[in-house]
């Protein structure tokens, strides 16, 4: 059966089953967790030109040269154009996926990167929480553990990392607007991406992943333009690749997560989520320099804690194609 876009395989997002060795169980969790480790090396790109280039900028031309990415695809597959209710059953999506992308990058503009990643873990709870509502899926006993034992360690590491950057940069008693700011934004970012990552899980019972990418960064595309365009500022020549860096790891961690998707429950992987900090920790510490304190390295080691949580206790059925 062939879909709008066609399809990557012979259906929207369909799995299968190998002899002796299944994929179905690992290869959605191996999806998300490369899935979240390109769109972590795409924020701290993005952190390195927050200073240089407005954020609506910088939107736009994620979405244009994440485009210019799939076009190869397009040609050579040749789809069909999507019917009028596809694009308008992704475009609300798309509108939350932007404000995501847009209030994240304002986040790591007045915050450290693992700071903002970390707020930005109240997405997961908010994902499995959602399918359940939205959705009508289960939340599995050990996933949710894993969430609360996740929640836990973020909470280490926010405490830890606002306190000391309190007492260091301003005192006891001061007050820092843009760490505020910084803060709003991240928690909004991270409202905007649940909704918008359960609305992914709808679609791929109807769409094909190529489908639900091509509307989401063409319609981030338009939502941005007018903003980027009017306040544009001249680009370096050697920014330029750095921006098309930028495009590329926003198109392939979506298609990477999308994927992972929709292959298995939203309850199932949202605790991989976690992982994050670990990448947002590595490319902070290699784009930064910046070294995890010890409440980060106690709130990660719970995270992980939570992963490993899941890998063990999730059968196999669990991650099975919806």
């Amino acid at each position: 059966r062939k879909t709008q876009f066609g399809a990557l395989g012979d259906g929207p997002c369909e799995g299968r089953k190998l002899d002796g060795f299944s994929m179905t169980r690992f290869l959605p969790i191996i999806m998300m967790i490369l899935g979240i480790g390109v769109l972590s090396l795409m924020d701290a790109l993005v952190k390195t030109l927050t200073g240089s280039y407005p954020v609506w900028q910088i939107t736009f031309l994620r979405y244009v040269l994440g485009f210019a990415v799939i076009v190869p695809f397009l040609i050579a597959i040749r789809p069909q154009l999507p019917s009028w209710p596809v694009i308008r059953a992704n475009g609300f999506r798309g509108v939350l996926v932007v404000g995501a992308t847009v209030c994240f990058f304002y986040s790591i503009r007045h915050i450290p990167l693992a700071l903002a990643t970390s707020l930005f873990f109240t997405a997961p709870l908010m994902i499995a929480v959602l399918g359940w509502l939205m959705l009508g899926e289960r939340i599995p006993r050990s996933a949710l553990v894993a969430i609360v034992l996740g929640l836990v360690g973020v909470v280490v590491i926010c405490g830890g990392t606002l306190m000391e950057a309190h007492v260091l940069a301003l005192g006891e008693r001061a007050f820092d607007p843009d760490l505020v700011i910084g803060l709003v934004f991240a928690l909004i970012a991270a409202c905007c991406y649940a909704i918008a990552m359960v609305t992914i899980r709808a679609r791929t019972r109807n769409d094909s992943i190529l489908t639900i990418i091509v509307l989401q960064t063409v319609g981030g595309a338009i939502v941005s333009a007018f903003p980027g365009l009017a306040v544009w500022q001249p680009l370096a020549l050697n920014d330029l690749m750095v921006f098309l860096i930028i495009g590329t790891c926003g198109t392939c961690g979506f298609f990477l997560l999308s994927g992972a998707l929709a292959r298995a429950p939203v309850a199932t992987l949202a605790p991989i989520e976690y992982g994050a900090f670990l990448w947002a920790s590595m490319w902070g510490f290699l784009f930064f320099a910046e070294v995890p304190e010890r409440t980060t390295i106690l709130g990660a080691a719970m995270i992980v804690g939570a992963g490993l949580l899941v890998l063990r206790q999730q059968g196999p059925a669990a991650v099975e194609p919806a």
